[in-house]
């Protein structure tokens, strides 16, 4: 039985916390701002999977066509 995915970050916000992720973990390994900066990782991690836990708490989509993600089990 495949297992789906529903996405729920669109391809403009999934770009954008790509960018911001990497930035922020930049800056955090230059030492210009604190290590706090280092939840960049999350950040870019929920832009590369488009998919964001807190956004699937709140009921919030930002995705607007192809949603879903199909993982066949069945690969031999």
């Amino acid at each position: 039985m495949p297992k789906k995915l529903r996405k729920n970050l669109g391809t403009p916000e999934r770009i954008i916390r790509i960018l911001l992720g990497i930035t922020l973990c930049i800056l955090s390994a230059v030492k210009i701002i604190g290590p706090w900066g280092y939840i960049g990782v999350l950040i870019t991690i929920s832009g590369l999977l488009s998919y964001c836990l807190i956004y699937k708490w709140l009921g919030i989509s930002t995705c607007v066509n192809n949603c879903e993600i199909d993982f066949d089990d069945e690969h031999t």
